[in-house]
């Protein structure tokens, strides 16, 4: 497996500064179009996917919605996690499903998992 391209080597690759290459790949203001293409051209050519994790430590925010069952047969959670899904739009938000099976110690294992994980939020049902 090839260690992911990192953000240094997508700036050095398109000869600008860290800060340049991440402002070119967020859009945000502040670069100009040439170099905004030369910093994507790179990114493209070395295979650069951004790591959720860095993200997440620069965001403060993992993107990620905690949904805590007791509905074993699916009859109720299934829809409550598309709904879910679909109130944070597609790309935006992934929703970590877990089953407690009525069991209380169960659900405050998943609870713990979920906060260790630092969810953005949680629904218990």
């Amino acid at each position: 497996m090839r260690t992911p391209v990192t953000l240094a080597q997508v700036a050095a690759r398109a000869s600008v500064s860290l800060s340049t290459a991440s402002k070119a790949l967020n859009g945000r203001d502040g670069v100009s179009p040439r170099t905004r293409q030369r910093v994507r051209q790179a990114a493209d050519e070395l295979g650069f996917a951004p790591s959720t994790i860095a993200r997440s430590l620069a965001t403060g925010r993992t993107n990620t919605v905690g949904l805590i069952t007791h509905d074993l047969v699916g009859r109720f959670s299934i829809p409550l996690l598309m709904g879910v899904e679909n109130a944070f739009g597609v790309n935006e938000v992934s929703v970590m499903l877990c089953d407690a099976r009525g069991d209380v110690i169960r659900e405050r294992y998943h609870l713990s998992s979920m906060l260790e994980r630092r969810v953005d939020g949680l629904v218990v049902v």
